[in-house]
């Protein structure tokens, strides 16, 4: 769990559909990802840089993390997004240098990255 733990600045954020073309989500977005010690989980992405609507422009939600293998639960308490709440979302995760790559298949069968660089990593 000690490797994950840290602060992060969102670099990429879209899904490959099922011929591995990438999409993104926005050219204008920005975010932030905490895992703490205490394995509690914060995240907060704006997808443009003025958002307009709350529930179309941000996500924001905050709970628990657990590690298992190469795979990080997220155990969401409170999000703006009502459906994600006291839910579970587990993503495969991966080191690239001070890069964390999270990934998940998605219902249509596209797969969903986020690319997060390290802040102050040393």
């Amino acid at each position: 769990m000690s490797s994950i733990i840290g602060r992060y600045e969102l670099i990429k954020h879209g899904t490959y559909n099922i011929n591995g073309d990438y999409t993104s989500t926005s050219n204008e977005f920005s975010g932030n990802l905490i895992y703490a010690t205490d394995r509690s989980l914060s995240v907060l992405i704006l997808f443009k840089t003025e958002p307009k609507d709350a529930l179309k422009d941000l996500l924001a939600y905050t709970g628990q993390f657990v590690v298992k293998g190469s795979q990080v639960e997220h155990h969401i308490k409170i999000s703006n997004q009502v459906h994600r709440q006291n839910t579970t979302e587990i993503r495969e995760f991966a080191f690239n240098g001070y890069e964390l790559t999270l990934k998940c298949k998605l219902n249509n069968g596209h797969m969903f990255e986020a690319i997060w660089m390290k802040i102050n990593a040393t």
